[in-house]
């Protein structure tokens, strides 16, 4: 599950390449807070194993400071820790602990009888990365990026608008796009400054009670290289669990 972390700290991809996780999670929600935090063990050992563990938890929180019938202002904090180590293995390379960390705030506008929106969200974030091991392994060992974002919710079609500017910064479980070093090749690309624009389109289309179809269309912009880039996604969403309840009820 994406944990409601920006894109930026949670690549949406991880939810179908790494959709399972293992460990213990305690989540909360109301009409005003929301709440996450979760451990998620992705490597275990045992004795003599020849890797080292690893894990990764954090915390994702939103809080309504002020909410009204035309709008609702929240704050956001999150957090990412991710670990690699080990008492027990044969592996003995240094132990190595990496954070991120997410202040934020978001103003939602319900919209009526304008171009038929249901509502406009803007968002700023300021985020930090930091790499305390004593051997670090990202290239930097700290950095911090500005993330805004605006986005337009109509019943089917969704459009957001994004900017990203940078320096030295690095999440484990981040979108790659964000990054400032190669996840394959991290000796030899790497940018200490990034300033990126994006523009995302998201279509869903109902194609039965449990199958959904589902459009995205998304245009980037490097500004510091001044270099243009696309990506297109097409997915079929079938939810196994409503087609099971519908038949036994």
């Amino acid at each position: 599950m994406m944990h409601r972390l920006i894109h930026p700290l949670y690549d949406p991809d991880n939810v179908i390449r790494k959709r399972l996780e293992n460990g213990t999670q305690y989540l909360f929600e109301n009409d005003r807070i929301f709440f996450d935090l979760w451990l998620n063990w992705e490597k275990n050992i045992e004795y003599d194993s020849p890797f080292q563990e690893e894990f990764t938890g954090g915390i994702s929180t939103s809080i309504d400071l002020i909410k009204k019938e035309k709008f609702t202002f929240a704050g956001i904090v999150q957090m990412l820790a991710k670990h690699k180590g080990g008492e027990i293995n044969k592996f003995k390379a240094s132990p190595s602990s990496r954070y991120n960390f997410d202040y934020g705030a978001k103003l939602e506008i319900p919209v009526k009888n304008f171009m038929k929106l249901n509502e406009v969200n803007f968002q700023a974030h300021f985020v930090y990365f930091e790499d305390p091991s004593k051997n670090n392994i990202d290239t930097f060992i700290d950095g911090l990026g500005q993330y805004l974002s605006m986005t337009l919710r109509w019943d089917r079609f969704t459009f957001v608008a994004n900017y990203w500017d940078s320096h030295q910064f690095q999440s484990p479980t981040g979108d790659v796009i964000f990054q400032s070093v190669s996840r394959k090749n991290p000796s030899i690309y790497s940018r200490d400054y990034r300033r990126l624009a994006a523009a995302r389109v998201l279509y869903e289309v109902p194609l039965s009670s449990e199958t959904r179809f589902l459009f995205k269309g998304i245009l980037y912009r490097d500004i510091t290289w001044g270099t243009w880039d696309y990506v297109t996604e097409l997915y079929i969403r079938w939810n196994l669990f409503r087609k099971i309840n519908g038949k036994n009820g």
